[in-house]
């Protein structure tokens, strides 16, 4: 698995309340809140989906750092 790509598999995304997903800590994107980016943005059910854990926070937050610190290269910038 390339650095900054984690997967969260069925049990783990169950305790998110998810379905099974990828993130991609190596991917940064600057996005306008528009509908055009995300069409149901004003629905009721948008929004925060999930808070993740601190200990998990922690953990993602740690491999960002040294994804910036160490493998900049591999940071994909993405978005208009």
């Amino acid at each position: 698995m390339p650095p900054g790509v984690r997967i969260f598999g069925r049990a783990e995304a169950a305790r998110l309340n998810q379905r099974p997903f990828v993130l991609y800590l190596n991917r940064l994107a600057r996005l306008p809140l528009a509908s055009a980016w995300f069409p149901e943005f004003d629905r009721p059910s948008q929004g925060v989906i999930a808070v993740a854990p601190v200990a998990l926070r922690d953990q993602l937050l740690e491999s960002m750092l040294e994804l910036a610190q160490k493998r900049r290269d591999l940071i994909q910038k993405l978005g208009p």
